[in-house]
């Protein structure tokens, strides 16, 4: 039996599917993917980001990558990318991938493609951004589809959701996310909801339209959800809103807990530091010298930088004077 590139084809040939936890194998094809399998059970998609005799995968400069779809327990279709990933699949057979492409002469640049095809293997999506996806879903009923890329500070691409209509060929809107990085998205057809899911029962709601629904709640929960990594980062964004506002030293305060949080994770030594200069500068808008020294002084056992030094004596010095005046007031 031939199988064609992006063709349906009759399988009565092809013995059974094994569906093991993280794989696929279909012995009479030579073949084991990834896979995804649809809402209601009908659809599996499967990949495999290597090239087809499986002598070079992931990052490479050659060698297509091959995606299946299977109906009922059946394989319909085969096609290749250059490198599929994170395949999806919706009620109605429509299916996505994330192509994280080859290498350029030898080079990993940052970019990617958007792709979705329906069951008859006809492309429906082919969108390209100048940043890595890093995370996607597709709706249940198979109609809609987002794409979240990474934080790229070069390109206009990164760190935003994507939103398709994949029925139509058509993006319906781009939107900055900031620092959100959920887990993963559900995307409800008939409630025309799209959950960013945080895992542990943590979800925060967009429209159909773009619009963020739950922003009131993600604000007052985001530092209580968040991993070490993403928890420093909405802590600098904090931070920075705080010193653009000129807020009051009441609202610095209720970043203490997160940066003791944080202190008793595993975070860089960098970090460590980092945290440990925030909080002396803290102590030291509250003119409590001597506190803001000492953590200071973590903060240069940490990673010791010219600025936390010149910071260092600075302070060290006021609160020699301060001393000297206060001795001098007693006389």
């Amino acid at each position: 039996m031939v199988l064609s590139e992006n063709k349906g084809f009759h399988t009565e040939n092809i013995d059974k599917i094994e569906i093991g936890k993280e794989f696929i194998k279909i012995n009479k094809l030579n073949y084991f993917g990834f896979y995804n399998i649809s809402e209601n059970k009908k659809y599996i998609v499967s990949w495999l980001d290597c090239s087809e005799d499986r002598h070079k995968c992931g990052r490479r400069n050659g060698g297509k990558g091959t995606y299946i779809l299977c109906e009922d327990e059946s394989v319909i279709l085969k096609g290749k990318i250059e490198r599929p990933n994170e395949g999806k699949v919706g009620n109605n057979g429509n299916f996505i991938f994330e192509d994280w492409l080859f290498n350029k002469d030898g080079i990993n640049e940052t970019g990617s493609i958007c792709y979705g095809f329906n069951k008859n293997g006809r492309t429906i999506l082919k969108h390209y951004l100048n940043s890595n996806i890093r995370e996607s879903a597709i709706s249940d009923d198979g109609n809609f589809a987002i794409f979240q890329t990474g934080y790229n500070e070069s390109s206009l691409d990164g760190n935003k959701l994507y939103f398709f209509d994949l029925k139509e060929n058509n993006l319906l809107w781009d939107i900055s996310i900031k620092n959100m990085w959920p887990e993963g998205y559900i995307i409800k057809e008939h409630e025309r909801i799209i959950y960013l899911d945080h895992g542990n029962g943590y979800k925060y709601k967009f429209d159909f339209d773009g619009n963020f629904l739950d922003e009131k709640i993600w604000d007052r929960e985001k530092l209580d959800i968040t991993t070490e990594y993403k928890l420093y980062i909405l802590l600098l964004e904090e931070l920075n809103k705080l010193d653009k506002s000129n807020a009051s030293l009441d609202h610095y305060d209720d970043l203490l807990p997160y940066f003791n949080k944080l202190l008793r994770t595993n975070v860089s030594n960098n970090i460590k530091s980092f945290i440990y200069k925030e909080i002396a500068i803290i102590d030291y808008k509250k003119k409590n010298l001597e506190s803001s020294l000492a953590n200071l002084k973590l903060s240069l056992n940490y990673y010791s930088s010219l600025t936390t030094r010149r910071l260092y004596n600075k302070i060290k010095e006021e609160h020699k004077n301060s001393i000297l005046n206060t001795n001098f007031a007693k006389q």
